[in-house]
């Protein structure tokens, strides 16, 4: 794992300095891999991060031509 640091500037004009933990994608890997192996929903904390694991499910996704919806592994923040 490697930690930097994110300078946040508020609106005021204030700065804060804050640090964000960025995993080994290895680790990502081996987490997602062993987690798909289970083939169970899977929600928690990994490397600090919030993260979940939906595996694939036999119904299509919505307006798709695909015949199953497939599995998802998502860790950290999307808005950021």
């Amino acid at each position: 794992m490697a930690t930097v640091q994110a300078k946040i500037r508020a609106a005021d004009g204030s700065e804060s300095v804050l640090p964000v933990v960025i995993p080994d994608l290895n680790d990502v890997r081996e987490l997602a891999l062993d987690l798909h192996q289970r083939g169970l929903p899977w929600e928690g904390d990994a490397f600090g991060w919030h993260a979940e694991y939906v595996p694939q499910r036999a119904e299509p996704p919505v307006q798709s031509s695909l015949g199953f919806t497939p599995a998802e592994f998502c860790v950290g923040e999307s808005g950021v």
